[in-house]
């Protein structure tokens, strides 16, 4: 089911947030638990099943559709494996994507590292403990498992491209 703009903006509206420049906006200069407590319904550490990552720290809120994310991924050791992400998807697609920069992803670690250090031996396996809500990397989930198709997109500063 293809979501209208009434679900993203239902979804928007939930997070406290315009869009996903403006959650940028957040990330960039507001501290972290900040955000956690203007945007994010979920927030924790997960396995992440993109190459190159172990896991990621995600702030999240989410419809029954539609997921609106910020992941910051970390490697097996906990020390950060790439620049933060803030992902708009639904369960078959990205539907919009920004990159943060390096110095604003490790500006952020520095405030999550302890927090991702005390997580690594619990990390959450692939189950999705929330049944049927949509949540962060679902529809990667879903492509390990053979449901979808994986998804073939770069994304750059600022967007994504196919």
């Amino acid at each position: 089911m293809k979501p209208t703009d009434d679900d993203i903006e239902e979804l928007m509206t939930n997070a406290c947030v315009s869009g996903l420049d403006d959650l940028v906006e957040m990330l960039i200069h507001d501290p972290i638990a900040e955000v956690w407590n203007q945007f994010g319904f979920l927030s924790g550490v997960s396995r992440s099943p993109r190459f190159g990552e172990h896991g990621y720290y995600a702030i999240s809120e989410h419809t029954k559709l539609l997921c609106l994310s910020f992941q910051l991924p970390f490697d097996r050791d906990g020390r950060l494996a790439g620049c933060g992400r803030v992902v708009l998807e639904t369960r078959e697609e990205d539907l919009d994507a920004r990159i943060l920069s390096w110095d604003t992803s490790r500006a952020i670690w520095g405030e999550l590292a302890q927090k991702i250090a005390n997580e690594l031996e619990n990390l959450r396996s692939f189950d999705n403990p929330h049944g049927s809500t949509c949540q962060p990397n679902h529809r990667l989930l879903a492509a390990l498992r053979g449901r979808v198709r994986p998804p073939y997109l770069t994304l750059i500063e600022g967007g994504a491209t196919p």
